[in-house]
């Protein structure tokens, strides 16, 4: 089978996987994760081959792989080597959440309300969980809701000030999703 298929028929199973994942999160606030889906696809002897694409594709910026190397550094597969690392993991999801993917944003928005990764933003958290709630895509529509509330909660606790600096830094990061330009792109503040 040519790579082409190979990877296209990858990334069909890896979209449908994460779509389950998020049909079966329900309405609690617990975090998207990635690794199972790296388990189901890679088998014991493939998994550093597996890792490696992953990470080739991260470092080409693909918002799937950005998240799965979240999700890796938030909380490792049980026979990984890798350590439990929030602030890596914030920098991954970030970049996931920059190139408008629904579960990193969600993530993101998350991390920053419980000061895991991030220093404790409540004005942040509002932003991606607001992004999160107006998210396009397919797979976010199970999100969309679940956020929308959390944003409108989280807006009732902030003053006029920080409502205004919020739209501010809304408007900020919808501007780099549209231009795609993501270099040199300020993460908020990482423990």
């Amino acid at each position: 089978m040519p790579d082409f298929f190979k990877r296209f028929f990858l990334q069909k199973i890896r979209v449908k996987l994460i779509f389950l994942f998020l049909i079966l999160l329900g309405t609690g606030s617990s975090f998207v994760a990635a690794h199972d889906t790296f388990r189901v696809s890679a088998s014991k002897s493939n998994k550093a081959a597996e890792w490696a694409k992953v990470q080739q594709s991260a470092n080409l910026g693909d918002p799937e792989a950005l998240f799965s190397m979240g999700s890796f550094y938030f909380k490792p597969p049980e026979d990984s080597l890798h350590l439990m690392n929030h602030k890596k993991s914030a920098e991954y999801y970030f970049q996931s959440s920059l190139r408008n993917h629904a579960a990193a944003q969600y993530n993101i928005a998350l991390m920053l309300h419980r000061g895991i990764g991030f220093k404790r933003n409540i004005i942040e958290s509002y932003v991606w969980f607001y992004i999160a709630s107006i998210n396009k895509s397919h797979v976010a529509k199970h999100i969309n809701i679940k956020t929308a509330g959390m944003a409108a909660r989280l807006k009732e606790q902030l003053n006029v000030r920080q409502i205004t600096l919020a739209r501010q830094k809304i408007v900020a990061y919808q501007a780099i999703m549209l231009s795609e330009r993501f270099d040199n792109i300020r993460i908020p503040e990482v423990k």
